[in-house]
């Protein structure tokens, strides 16, 4: 019952509220991971104008999913 390696997939749970500071490094940690099946879901708990700035950048992206 052994799955390949490619044939595994893991979702990311990533919570936040006002956390730009390492906001950034995260994402970007996740982003240059080398195993690469992988999807982000990050969960804002209504963050300040700086960090809803910052995560929209990374919205667009095909694996990372917001939700506000």
């Amino acid at each position: 019952m052994s799955k390949e390696i490619n044939e595994i997939k893991v979702d990311i749970i990533l919570p936040n509220y006002n956390s730009d500071h390492f906001l950034y490094e995260a994402i970007d940690s996740i982003l240059n991971q080398t195993f690469k099946n992988w999807r982000l879901i990050i969960v804002d708990d209504n963050s300040d104008l700086d960090n809803k700035t910052l995560l929209k950048k990374f919205s667009n992206h095909s694996k990372i999913k917001v939700i506000w």
